[in-house]
């Protein structure tokens, strides 16, 4: 041993002269490095930068984080807390999407399972067109969006192309919350 190691040991034990009891290695609470991510903040933010496969794994671990990875499996692939940027009631509007047949598709998809919000995107449903009216009439009742027909949905004479489906774009709904 070192002269400063030996110092170090004295100093932590109360020195080698002393008469007091000394707490033996077996007595103490020893904390181990996976002790921290009994933290649900910390476990989160490690779960944050893993993927499904990554995860899953964890319940093996230790019995101690099936309730973390329970929340944590809630919390990060809530699909209505992430369409609730674009709809008022994100329930109803997928309840909606279910009776037309109609599937949300694009880089919200992307943004969805990779954890992330690109604040420019914008939400791409594709529907059959025989039902892209009774959406766009949701929307604008319900929503209160405004129907703006892209140009690339008509043909040269500003007629609805004769394809099966259509692409509805949806922006993010602007947020009227005050900051003061």
């Amino acid at each position: 041993m070192s002269g400063l190691d030996e110092q170090l040991s004295q100093l932590s034990l109360g020195g080698s002269d002393s008469k007091e009891p000394q707490t033996q290695p077996s007595q103490q609470q020893s904390t181990q490095p996976i002790d921290v991510l009994d933290n649900y903040v910390i476990f989160s933010n490690l779960c944050s930068h893993l993927d499904i496969a990554g995860i899953l794994p964890l319940k093996s671990v230790t019995r101690r984080w099936l309730g973390h990875i329970s929340t944590h499996l809630k919390v990060r692939w809530n699909i209505n807390k992430k369409l609730k940027r674009f709809v008022a009631d994100p329930q109803r509007f997928r309840t909606k999407m279910g009776r037309l047949d109609a599937l949300i598709s694009g880089s919200f998809v992307i943004q969805f399972f990779d954890g992330v919000v690109w604040e420019e995107s914008v939400l791409d449903i594709y529907i059959h067109e025989t039902k892209a009216a009774e959406l766009g009439h949701y929307l604008v009742t319900e929503e209160g969006y405004e129907l703006q027909v892209s140009s690339s949905l008509l043909d040269a004479q500003g007629c609805p192309n004769e394809a099966d489906l259509v692409k509805v774009g949806i922006p993010p709904r602007i947020s009227h919350h005050n900051s003061c």
